[in-house]
């Protein structure tokens, strides 16, 4: 292999990346995806940390990363069911050193580590070829509400603030509460809070209160425009949506925007029923990335608290699930089979790029139904 000067290299990796390497993994990064300005390492401080070195998996020509492909892994919580996930971002190759195969590389590294870890899902915040090649796919439904500024909104008397670090117990306990969500430590979240990024744009946090009581926390991405549009995007939120709806007027003045979006999972029964009663249809969007599960039958046995609630005694009794030769369901006699991992992702998930498999024997379908698709955890402040 050869470098664009002609000089033959000698490349070290794949391997993770030292603590004492990290300022020069930030720079790599930054070279890649904030040439125009910005810094990678404050932005994203979970990934690019010396906590998570071991995880920023890198080739190295000559001691200077030239191509990296970093992750963090993190549980989540889904319906009563812990799963750990990998979210994997800031894949990028010097422009000396691309179309050699290095980021493909690197990602089947990352795959080895993330199993090691017990990582059964893995996120990507991206959708190119690199990682369709791979089996990842776009899966997961979620709600998105656009709601003008002339809407009908509730008036509940809240109380709309930024957020400050002695509220950080209650913006933790309101966060608790959410049955689709990451798992974050207080430092976490804290440090999530300061580098005031979510998703992929600079942020903000705002609580609201009712009565001097936290009852809600909404994270925005501060205002872009839109086709002549100006609108505002709450990407997170959590806690009362009657509290955060009453506190979009709040919102809507401090920011002078036409349009406040929130993003919510699908399978929010609350905002569904609010959004109907101001008159606001959601859209349907999937994950903003591409995913795949890695570990199949470690994600089964992970969600089996999840089958657990949803199904009888005597439902549980007799479905079956084998994962060889190809995942496959049984079910008083009758039988469904998945044959491929973006089939799997698209049932179990659900999915607006690909047509989502059903079985077609009566029993299975209405048993399977209770379980598929099963909501997915957005990401919100932990995006990287």
């Amino acid at each position: 292999m050869k470098t664009r000067s002609g000089r033959e290299a000698v490349l070290e990796g794949p391997r993770a990346a030292r603590k004492d390497e990290l300022e020069a993994v930030v720079a790599l990064s930054n070279l890649v995806f904030r040439s125009k300005g910005g810094d990678m390492g404050r932005e994203y401080p979970t990934l690019f940390c010396p906590e998570n070195a071991e995880n920023l998996r890198i080739f190295l020509d000559d001691g200077k990363p030239v191509s990296l492909v970093g992750f963090t892994v993190r549980d989540t919580l889904i319906m009563g069911a812990t799963i750990r996930v990998c979210n994997v971002g800031s894949v990028c190759t010097h422009p000396d050193y691309r179309n050699r195969g290095l980021a493909t590389r690197l990602l089947e590294d990352s795959v080895r580590k993330a199993l090691a870890e017990g990582v059964v899902v893995m996120l990507i915040s991206g959708g190119r070829g690199l990682y369709r090649r791979m089996g990842c796919i776009n899966a997961g439904l979620y709600h998105l509400y656009r709601i003008p500024k002339e809407t009908d909104l509730p008036r509940l008397p809240v109380e709309v603030e930024t957020w400050r670090e002695e509220d950080l117990p209650d913006l933790v306990r309101i966060h608790q509460g959410e049955p689709v969500r990451y798992i974050r430590d207080v430092d976490e979240f804290l440090t999530l809070l300061r580098a005031e990024m979510l998703v992929n744009r600079p942020a903000d946090t705002w609580t609201v209160r009712l009565d001097g009581e936290m009852v809600a926390y909404i994270c925005v991405q501060r205002p872009v425009e839109e086709e002549g549009v100006k609108v505002l995007k709450a990407r997170e939120i959590a806690g009362s949506r009657l509290a955060v709806l009453s506190a979009l007027p709040e919102l809507f003045d401090r920011y002078g925007v036409d349009r406040i979006d929130i993003d919510t999972v699908a399978a929010d029964e609350e905002m569904k029923l609010l959004g109907r009663m101001i008159g606001v249809r959601p859209s349907l969007r999937g994950f903003m990335g591409t995913l795949k599960i890695i570990n199949l039958r470690g994600f089964f046995e992970a969600i089996e608290p999840y089958f657990s609630e949803r199904l009888t005694e005597e439902e549980l009794w007799n479905l079956e699930v084998d994962f060889e030769p190809e995942l496959t369901f049984r079910y008083k006699g009758e039988e469904f089979k998945l044959s491929c991992i973006e089939d799997v992702t698209a049932f179990i998930f659900g999915s607006i790029e690909r047509e989502r498999p059903t079985p077609q024997t009566p029993n299975l379908s209405r048993t399977l139904s209770k379980l598929f698709p099963m909501p997915l955890v957005d990401y919100g402040l932990n995006f990287i």
